[in-house]
């Protein structure tokens, strides 16, 4: 008997739960927000960065902040109170707030303290910010005060540890300088100038005290002169200036007048000769005529003239038309000669008169020339037309072609003195001579003669005579000596001694006086007319001299920068008599002045004589070196393409620049954000430090969405990218080429964008669009234990994709495990948590029928145990178990 035996398969009952959501969004957890970002390096800046970072809830996020800003980050932000509320996709909200705090401002006060002499001290004070502070001031010191400095502007640039920048200015006042303008006066002897003082340095306000003990800035209705001015500051600091007040000279007047020859219906012409005053001048004469020449004016009548120049200063004098009384006459002879019948000639030449003339000479002759006449005298009278006369005399000579005279005088000392003598030569002719003056002498030589013309007859011993005229010298002037001394402080003297005359003498100087010396002069022209007992009166004119007083000149050392006071004045001194004495009009009393200020200095110096010289210089100083300077921020946040400008004004040429960066340009270039400091450095060795911000735009910050692909291999990925920053508006650009920020129906992988704001200015990101593994189906089963039986079972197990599963088999389980099986193919749908499938297989086997089969082997002799009995086993499922 056979028994059969099985493989056993046991099928245990399975439940299966399926949690598939088939509509709507995964649930990713619960949504939070919270707040970070980095503050303001500065009070005041407003230039903080807060981000609110989202997480949980359903991709993509909405940010809206309390100050109405939307997106994840905010600029600019300044101290207060910020919150955000994030809204999901699915409209659940969260909300984060934080209070957001700033450095105090940084604060700077500089005290200047100057004194009077052109120096000061300064002191900064700090606070706020962030200590420690650091100081660079204008003049390269780094310390927060400084004393004994020059007066001059002085800036410091104060920062604090976050590098917060603050620059301040201040101004060490100098000592008073005083400049002084003076106005002309419109006429030489007006008082209509104003003169005003200009102060500088010291403190304000000033106070004016001037010479004439006015007290304002400006003086009025003042005439030529000097005029000194006091100033005090507020500090009670004092300040000296001087002021010219000049103007035009003054108007003179002369004439050229013509004086009329006797005779009727003549006219003069009379010229004013103007100078002085402001031309062009304005000339009218109380003829009517207008200009400096008046015409048709009559004989013994008076004329005024009255001048007005540009400035309307006016002068007046008049003139009185001359006429002479006689006919001016001129005779000319020729002799008669000795010996020959023909006589000598004479004629009358008419200068002035009306003709016709009549003649009558005292040969009875009326005609102009008279002829064939003996030698002698012969006077004339002409008688013009008008009745005009005049007496003329000539003398017509006995020559001898062998008599020549020549004679010698002795002229008449002076007035009435007849002293005056003349001596004939005769040579030629026939010797011995006998001479016949025309007084009756009869000696070669004639004495005790007054001025005047004599003749003498010389007659040889042949009986030729020979005629000559010689004239005496003299004058009815007394002849004057006049000495003077020099002047130059008003004590000058002048004298007159009279050479010849007869005392007593009557003295008239144009000064007044009546003595024959006058003192206490000063420099000009002095007149003295004096008559003596016989009326003969002279005249003359001295001038004084001023006295060769010292000659002043000043030379100047120049202030090396603006606000020193390190200048210096030199004078040099020539002629007068030394030694001299010096006083500046800032009281000092040396030759030369050293360590000054700006301003004008005038030197007065005096020599033994009391003469006085002056002369003043204007010390200027060289414009303040000052720095102008402009930046140009980086394109590009982190493009270090920054660059700094200096704009150098003032100083002395030439300027050298040294950056912090070492540049030694006007223009630093390459540079990052930051403070740049430039010193300048001119010829005299001034300096001068400013500071410039280089900026930087807002960096372009990019934030993300993306949405990974539901299943693997599908392409409905989503990614989107937010633009900050920079300066919109903003061009995009994917690896995949499109150009709009956000993309759809993108499978799984990694997208890259480039935003390109209006500058130019760039910010590459990326994003990941994920995906789900590939569901991964492991199926088993297990075959049927007989043949037609229905005991076979399969399995899945899925992995991948996203969990949980659900399971759909072809025969409707919705397990994964699936028991009481009959033989036969399966198939199995599962579904994860994002509707994505997989399919797969399985086969559940049945074993073939079971057969048996013997193979006997009998034994060789009957009643042998020897036989065999051996089965073979087909189909079912091994191992077998046999039982007999």
């Amino acid at each position: 008997m056979h028994t059969d035996l099985y493989s056993p398969v046991s099928v245990r009952p399975f439940a299966f739960i399926l949690c598939l959501l088939l509509f709507g969004t995964p649930m990713w957890g619960q949504l939070t927000v919270t707040i970070g970002g980095a503050g303001p390096t500065c009070g005041g800046d407003n230039d903080g960065i807060l981000v609110a970072n989202a997480s949980g809830g359903v991709t993509p996020y909405f940010y809206l902040w309390n100050t109405g800003e939307v997106g994840p980050v905010l600029l600019g932000v300044g101290p207060g109170f910020y919150s955000v509320t994030v809204t999901d996709n699915a409209g659940n909200t969260a909300s984060a707030s934080m209070n957001y705090t700033e450095p105090p401002p940084l604060l700077i006060e500089v005290e200047a303290t100057p004194d009077c002499a052109g120096s000061g001290d300064l002191q900064v004070s700090a606070s706020g910010g962030v200590p420690p502070y650091f100081y660079q001031w204008s003049n390269g010191a780094t310390t927060d005060q400084q004393q004994d400095l020059p007066a001059g502007d002085y800036c410091v640039s104060v920062m604090d540890a976050n590098a917060c920048l603050k620059v301040v200015c201040t101004t060490i006042a100098d000592s008073i300088s005083v400049m002084v303008d003076a106005t002309e006066v419109t006429c030489n002897d007006a008082c209509d100038a104003s003169v005003t003082a200009y102060p500088s340095g010291g403190t304000e306000p000033y106070t004016y005290l001037w010479s004439t003990n006015d007290s304002t800035q400006t003086i009025t209705n003042k005439h030529i002169a000097t005029y000194t001015v006091t100033v005090t500051d507020a500090n009670g600091c004092t300040g000296v200036g001087v002021g010219i007040v000049t103007g035009p000279d003054a108007l003179e007047l002369s004439f050229d007048v013509d004086t009329l020859p006797c005779g009727t219906g003549l006219t003069a012409t009379a010229t004013a000769n103007v100078t002085g005053g402001t031309p062009p001048y304005g000339i009218g004469w109380s003829n009517g005529d207008i200009g400096p020449v008046a015409t048709g004016l009559e004989p013994g009548q008076t004329y005024h003239v009255f001048i007005a120049d540009a400035n309307n200063c006016y002068i007046t004098d008049s003139i009185t038309i001359v006429q002479e009384t006689e006919l001016d006459l001129q005779v000319f002879t020729t002799d008669e000669i000795c010996g020959s019948p023909q006589g000598g000639l004479a004629t009358v030449m008419v200068q002035s008169g009306e003709p016709p003339y009549s003649f009558l000479w005292s040969n009875g002759g009326t005609t102009q020339t008279i002829l064939d006449l003996p030698s002698g005298i012969y006077t004339v009278t002409v008688t013009d037309n008008s009745g005009c006369s005049g007496v003329a005399q000539g003398v017509v000579g006995l020559s001898s072609a062998n008599i020549e005279l020549t004679f010698e005088t002795e002229d008449e000392s002076g007035c009435g003195a007849a002293d005056g003598s003349a001596t004939v030569f005769a040579s030629g002719g026939n010797a011995p001579y006998t001479y016949l003056w025309d007084n009756g002498a009869t000696t070669q030589t004639i004495t005790g003669l007054t001025a005047g013309m004599y003749f003498v007859t010389v007659i040889d011993a042949s009986a030729c005579p020979a005629l000559g005229v010689v004239m005496v010298m003299g004058s009815n002037e007394l002849l004057l000596e006049l000495t003077a001394t020099g002047e130059c402080t008003g004590d000058a003297s002048a004298e007159v001694n009279v050479l010849n005359g007869t005392a007593p003498y009557v003295y008239s100087w144009n000064t007044g006086d009546s003595t024959a010396s006058i003192t206490g002069l000063t420099a000009g022209t002095y007149t003295v007319s004096v008559v003596d007992a016989n009326g003969c009166e002279g005249v003359d004119s001295i001038s004084v001299d001023p006295l060769p007083g010292p000659e002043l000149s000043l030379s100047v050392g120049p202030i090396s920068c603006f606000g020193n006071s390190d200048g210096s004045v030199t004078s040099s001194v020539t002629g007068g008599v030394p030694p001299y004495e010096y006083l500046w009009n800032t009281g000092d009393a040396t030759p030369d002045l050293e360590d000054l200020g700006p301003g004008a200095y005038v030197l007065t110096v005096t020599d033994v004589n009391g003469c006085t010289a002056v002369d003043s210089v204007e010390l200027l100083e060289p414009a303040l070196l000052e720095l102008d300077l402009t930046a140009e921020d980086l394109s590009c946040a982190g493009a270090d393409d920054g660059s700094a400008t200096a704009i150098i004004s003032g100083g002395a040429s030439p300027v050298q620049l040294l950056w912090s960066t070492g540049d030694t340009t006007a223009t630093a270039t390459g540079l990052a954000p930051g403070t740049y400091f430039v010193t300048a450095t001119d010829a005299n060795g001034c300096t001068a430090v400013d500071s410039a911000v280089v900026a930087q735009p807002d960096p372009i910050v990019l934030s993300f969405q993306a949405n990974p692909v539901s299943c693997s291999g599908v392409d409905d990925g989503a990614v989107s990218v937010v633009a900050e920053g920079g300066m919109p508006p903003y061009e995009y650009l994917w690896n995949t080429g499109d150009t709009s920020p956000d993309l759809t129906g993108l499978p799984a992988g990694s997208y890259e964008v480039t935003v390109t704001d209006a500058a130019g200015c760039t910010a590459t990101g990326s994003v990941e669009v994920t995906a789900p593994d590939v569901i991964d189906l492991q199926l088993s089963s297990t075959p049927v234990s007989c043949p037609g039986g229905s005991d076979g079972a399969v399995s899945v197990m899925a992995s991948g994709g996203m969990s949980p599963y659900g399971y759909l088999w072809d025969t409707g389980d919705t397990s994964p495990d699936v028991t009481g099986l009959p033989a036969g193919l399966y198939s199995v749908t599962v579904t994860d948590a994002n509707g994505c499938t997989a399919v797969g297989e399985a086969t559940v086997d049945e074993p073939d029928p079971l057969g048996v089969f013997d193979i006997a082997l009998d034994a060789p002799c009957e009643g042998d145990s020897t036989g065999i009995i051996e089965i073979g086993v087909t189909g079912g499922t091994p191992p077998y178990a046999v039982l007999w």
